[in-house]
């Protein structure tokens, strides 16, 4: 059974619910995985810096040492996966995704691990159809509406909260320049995720593709995506996450062809069904070298 990293980030105002979510974390079903929360001491954004381990968090990692609590340089919500991600990109483990403000059923990470086995590509319980035309994308809450037929497909956008499976060796390697990401994709994570994948023709599956529904949550304050990217800020990353990857891969995933995908300069060739683990994994972790 492939070992899954599930990890997380919080900020300073969530510190007195988080229990909540990493109780429901370590009751998981599932039998070899470990959770690691990520945090700053580093006030940016809406996170005023996190210091202490609050008690009940505390009383948890006691109780049960899967449960780690990781400090970091704060660079928002990129935390949640670029740190776990830099340890673990020759594909040894799985690698899940989890919000800090939300309650995940017992089955939430075998489910991810079923469809993976199935699908072997990205899993995601919710996500949104990447709607393009004449050459572009379309306004981001235009993808909020429209239905997508082919699943899994490459142009499903996996949206983090209620939870995304990765393989490390999906990714491209230019994901874990930080300092990049910031700079094109501050408050939109889960953009800068789905461009280096799809440089690798990896396609996402998503196993509830009704938008509206979703894993209850405890969060009743300030987000991300009501303090920024709510007003037009996806908008405009998708544009500058169009623009790096044209200047600096050769890529534009707006005219896209799956069928036909191109030569990526970090690798001879893309895959469209990328190896899931082991011996076939340390294959291309060696490829990657060469």
């Amino acid at each position: 059974m492939e070992k899954i990293i599930v990890s997380l980030t919080s900020i300073s105002h969530r510190m007195a619910r988080l229990h909540l979510t990493l109780a429901s974390l370590a009751a998981q079903d599932y039998p070899n995985f470990e959770v690691r929360v990520y945090v700053s001491p580093d006030r940016f954004l809406l996170d005023e810096g996190v210091i202490d381990i609050p008690p009940d968090c505390q009383a948890l990692m006691d109780s049960d040492p899967r449960i780690r609590w990781m400090i970091t340089p704060n660079i928002g919500s990129y935390r949640k996966l670029l740190p776990v991600l830099a340890e673990n990109m020759s594909g040894e483990a799985l690698i899940a995704t989890a919000d800090d403000d939300t309650i995940y059923p017992a089955d939430w990470l075998s489910t991810l691990a079923h469809y993976y086995r199935r699908y072997n590509c990205i899993i995601a319980y919710r996500g949104h159809t990447m709607v393009r035309s004449e050459g572009s994308f379309l306004n981001y809450r235009r993808w909020m509406t429209r239905p997508q037929k082919e699943n899994p497909s490459v142009f499903w956008l996996p949206t983090g909260k209620d939870g995304v499976l990765y393989n490390p060796l999906f990714f491209h390697r230019n994901v874990l320049n930080y300092h990049k990401a910031l700079s094109v994709a501050r408050t939109a994570d889960d953009l800068w995720f789905k461009w280096h994948t799809a440089l690798y023709n990896v396609p996402a599956y998503i196993v509830n593709t009704d938008y509206t529904t979703m894993l209850e949550d405890t969060n009743d304050g300030p987000s991300l995506y009501k303090s920024f990217n709510q007003a037009g800020a996806n908008d405009v990353a998708i544009a500058a996450l169009e623009q790096y990857s044209s200047e600096e891969l050769s890529f534009k995933l707006a005219t896209f062809d799956s069928r036909n995908p191109p030569t990526i300069p970090d690798r001879g060739s893309v895959f469209s069904r990328p190896p899931a683990k082991g011996g076939a994994a340390r294959k291309v972790a060696a490829e990657r070298k060469n």
